[in-house]
This record gives C-alpha cells, sequence and structure tokens, in this order.
C-alpha cells in the first residue's frame, strides 16, 4: 500500500504522463535522424540534467540541508 502522501492527483499524473510522452517522441524524433541526432539527444540529456541539478541544489539551499 502506498502512503497517501505518495500518491499523485490526477492533474501531477496528467502533466508527468504528458511530459514523459513529449520527452519519448522527442528522444525517438533525435534518434532517427541519424548521427546529428544522437548528438542532439546527448546535448539534450545533458542539459536536462543540469537543470535538474541546478534545481535540486537550489531547493536544498531554501530548506537548508
Amino acid at each position: 500500500m502506498v502512503p497517501q502522501q505518495d500518491q499523485l492527483s490526477e492533474e501531477e499524473f496528467t502533466n508527468k504522463a504528458l511530459g514523459v510522452a513529449s520527452k519519448g517522441a522527442i528522444a525517438t524524433a533525435l534518434a532517427c535522424a541519424g548521427p546529428i541526432g544522437w548528438i542532439g539527444l546527448a546535448g539534450w540529456s545533458i542539459a536536462c540534467a543540469y537543470g535538474k541539478a541546478n534545481e535540486q541544489a537550489s531547493s536544498s539551499r531554501i530548506r537548508g540541508i
């Protein structure tokens, strides 16, 4: 059983599902574009990881962790 605080609302679930589907579509399009697409996919992955790391770092500074 999943605790109540770990469950997503229907709106959050829909937003996350759309995000995953759109990221998958972009990744597929880039992968099908050949070598240039693979370079774009690698760059996009690095940019997403960098953005997520910055977001986590700033939220941990706010909370004082």
